[in-house]
């Protein structure tokens, strides 16, 4: 699925979805942008248990957050946007099996690189090293 337009919501309807029933989406689709954003760790959990208590089996919830750690015991799925685009498309199911964690898969769909600060210090300086 990478690289699709996001906004082409049909691409993600199942095979074999009726055209047409795109009206009842907006009953079952809540989106939340950056939601726990100033609130601290308690406020947060309290939040995502009345979150999960209240959804029903049939309704999404489409979160955008930079909290990848602490949501992914509570996702089933995660899609990583860069630049209006789909990065990266997956089932935590899918993470478990391959015995992986959501913030791996995030690092390689975004091609993390963790000498990235190492790297820049030492172009900064010109390879020389503090003393």
């Amino acid at each position: 699925m990478s690289g699709k337009d996001f906004l082409k919501i049909e691409a993600y309807f199942p095979p074999g979805y009726e055209y047409g029933a795109e009206k009842n989406i907006a009953a079952c689709l809540m989106v939340m942008d950056e939601p726990f954003a100033g609130n601290d760790v308690f406020n947060r959990e309290d939040f995502y248990r009345v979150l999960l208590g209240i959804l029903e089996p049939e309704e999404t919830i489409l979160l955008s957050t930079h909290l990848i750690e602490e949501v992914e015991r509570l996702i089933g799925r995660a899609v990583l946007l860069r630049k209006g685009r789909i990065a990266g498309d997956i089932g935590i199911l899918e993470l478990e099996e391959q015995g992986r964690t959501l913030m791996e898969y995030v690092k390689e769909a975004y091609g993390y690189r963790s000498d990235r600060v190492s790297r820049t210090l030492g172009e900064l300086t010109d390879g020389e090293k503090p003393e």
